[in-house]
C-alpha cells in the first residue's frame, strides 16, 4: 500500500512539474479601450496608471493618459515631457507608426517613452530598463489606431 501511495505521489508531482513548465498562452488584457498580449511571464496590474511588468522586475512598461484630443496633442505632450526630463525637443523623434519617441536616463536606468493618440486619449507608453519583450509589448500598444493616422 505504502509503495502504491508513494508512486501516485511521485506521479501527481512529475505532472505538476510537466505542467508548470508548459509555457502558457499569452494573457490578452483591454485598457482604453485597446487589447494588448501579456506575455508569459509578465503581470498586470491597473490603476490610474497601467503596469505590466516581468516576475523578476527588471524591465516595465508602463501606460498614462496624458490628456484627451480635445486638451493637447501628441507634439505638445511630448514637448512637456521633453522639458520636464531635460530631453532637447530636436531630439524627439518620430516613429514608422507616427508616434512621438524619446529616450532619457532616470535612476540610471534608460526610459523610452512612446507619446501616441488613440481613441482620443494621448498616451504615454513608457518603457523602464532594456528587455525586447517589453519593447515588444510597449510597440504593440495602440498600433492598429496609430497606423491609421
Amino acid at each position: 500500500m505504502k509503495k502504491k501511495s508513494a508512486s501516485c505521489v511521485a506521479l501527481m508531482t512529475m505532472l505538476f512539474f510537466l505542467s508548470a513548465a508548459r509555457p502558457l498562452p499569452a494573457v490578452s488584457v483591454n485598457f482604453y479601450d485597446l487589447s494588448v498580449e501579456i506575455p508569459d511571464g509578465w503581470s498586470f496590474r491597473q490603476g490610474e496608471q497601467i503596469l505590466i511588468y516581468n516576475q523578476n522586475e527588471s524591465a516595465a512598461v508602463i501606460v498614462d493618459q496624458a490628456a484627451t484630443t480635445q486638451s493637447g496633442t501628441v507634439k505638445s505632450v511630448a514637448e512637456n515631457l521633453a522639458d520636464a526630463v531635460g530631453v532637447k525637443k530636436n531630439d524627439i523623434r518620430r516613429d514608422k507608426k507616427g508616434s512621438l519617441r524619446l529616450d532619457f536616463v532616470q535612476n540610471g536606468e534608460p526610459v523610452n517613452v512612446r507619446v501616441l493618440e488613440s481613441r482620443g486619449r494621448i498616451l504615454m507608453v513608457y518603457v523602464f530598463g532594456k528587455d525586447a519583450e517589453a519593447n515588444k509589448i510597449a510597440a504593440s500598444i495602440g498600433e492598429k489606431s496609430a497606423a491609421g493616422h
